[in-house]
């Protein structure tokens, strides 16, 4: 699955471990079937921009995915697309 920003304001890559220990967002969608795309609310990493990014950015939102050992979070004001990719599997 591919998915596409028209504009990112912000992204991070983590191991999964750092996000257990990070508080608990105070709420969560998820997007997919499997649960690997949510918007989040709350979150220790949106809590940590600053006020006058917060205040300029008004309609930024915090998207995560989750992809098995690592996460991407991303702060964008546009809502992403999803869609497939063809899968060829590994060579050889």
């Amino acid at each position: 699955m591919r998915v596409q920003f028209e504009r990112v304001e912000i992204f991070r890559v983590l191991e999964e471990f750092p996000l257990s220990t990070e508080e608990s967002p105070q709420s969560f969608e998820g997007w997919s079937k499997t649960n690997f795309a949510y918007r989040m609310e709350g979150t220790a990493f949106w809590l940590s921009q600053s006020r006058a990014f917060r205040e300029t950015h008004t309609k930024a939102l915090h998207y995560r995915f989750i992809t098995g050992d690592s996460s991407l979070d991303v702060i964008a004001e546009v809502v992403p697309t999803f869609s497939f990719v063809p899968w060829e599997g590994v060579p050889g």
